[in-house]
């Protein structure tokens, strides 16, 4: 079985992957739209991508990601994140000056880092960011990564879990070419019409075959100026009798549908 992720060995998304698939072949790729396309091409089985993080929401790239692809989430999976601000060898944290890391990973550090008063500069992966540091060999920058990456790295722990909540927490979800299984959580996305009380009636047809939503989130289509996709994510099956009669309802309602997947 051949798994994907985005990143490198030692990101968070590996040690996903690998909790997950522990005897499976895992690839890396460099974004998230290179693994929903591998998982499409099957070249890989499944793809691990982070969706949320309890601290700082939703990873809006993904999302957007999934929106415009055809893949399926079929199960979810709920990592607990310790940040750790790792350096050189020979750093000591009165050195530092600038921090690299993903976006994700420096807001859910940001109060050590503005006690540290130093430059935060946004890096594509927490792995990427510590390879980038150990090449650039300059006791003045450090990133933000797991253990492990700093173990790959050859790089020392300056500060262990400096994340804002310590019951940090991304969710990661599996996704494939197609549903495996129905099983008891789903997931849906729609875009509504252009009229007034277009959302609400969504919402109704929802509460009315009594489908309890656990999450739902609005993201801009970065297509026409404030127009708007919903991800949502709720209790029940695929095939039971409401959320069938939710699905004829709102393949009426909504401008767009559908169904990504069943957990």
């Amino acid at each position: 079985m051949k798994i994907g992720y985005q990143g490198t060995f030692g990101s968070f998304s590996s040690i996903a992957a690998n909790d997950l698939f522990s005897n499976a072949e895992l690839i890396n790729y460099l974004t998230f739209k290179d693994v929903l396309n591998n998982v499409l091409n099957d070249d890989i089985d499944f793809g691990v991508i982070p969706i949320e993080n309890s601290y700082t929401g939703e990873v809006g790239m993904v999302l957007d990601e999934l929106f415009n692809s055809s893949v399926f989430i079929n199960k979810m999976y709920d990592l607990a994140i310790a940040q750790n601000l790792i350096g050189l060898p020979n750093a000591k944290l009165s050195d530092i000056k600038q921090v690299y890391s993903h976006e994700q990973a420096l807001m859910q550090c940001s109060e050590e880092l503005e006690k540290l008063n130093v430059e935060l500069i946004s890096f594509s992966n927490t792995a990427l960011a510590s390879e980038y540091i150990k090449e650039k060999n300059d006791i003045s920058k450090a990133a933000i990564a797991s253990s492990l990456t700093a173990e790959v790295f050859g790089l020392k722990i300056l500060k262990q879990e400096i994340n804002n909540n310590k019951s940090n927490t991304t969710r990661f979800a599996v996704i494939s070419k197609k549903i495996t299984e129905i099983k008891d959580h789903f997931a849906f996305m729609f875009t509504t019409h252009h009229t007034s009380g277009a959302l609400a009636e969504v919402l109704n047809e929802i509460s009315k075959n009594h489908i309890n939503l656990t999450s739902i989130k609005s993201r801009s289509t970065h297509m026409d100026a404030f127009k708007y996709y919903f991800y949502c994510e709720a209790e029940g099956r695929l095939d039971s009798f409401d959320v069938k009669n939710m699905i004829d309802a709102l393949n009426k309602k909504c401008a767009t549908f559908k169904i990504i997947g069943s957990y």
